[in-house]
């Protein structure tokens, strides 16, 4: 189906509470991890990813994840 406009977003591997930093990282299918090798998010910044991504619509037809 040619017609219908989809992303689908994935959060990091672990998502949970914890401060919003503001900044995170958002990519196409690709697992994040940090320097440590940890994939992880706050509930905040992945809603703010989340929003900017319905907002801006940067990844159409795209498997997408946010992370640090």
């Amino acid at each position: 189906m040619q017609d219908i406009d989809w992303t689908f977003f994935s959060p990091a591997a672990e998502i949970g509470p914890g401060e919003e930093r503001g900044t995170y990282r958002v990519q196409a299918r690709t697992f994040l991890t940090d320097a440590d090798g940890h994939s992880r998010i706050s509930y905040a910044d992945y809603g703010a990813a989340f929003v900017e991504e319905l907002e801006t619509n940067a990844h159409p037809r795209e498997i997408i994840t946010a992370a640090y």
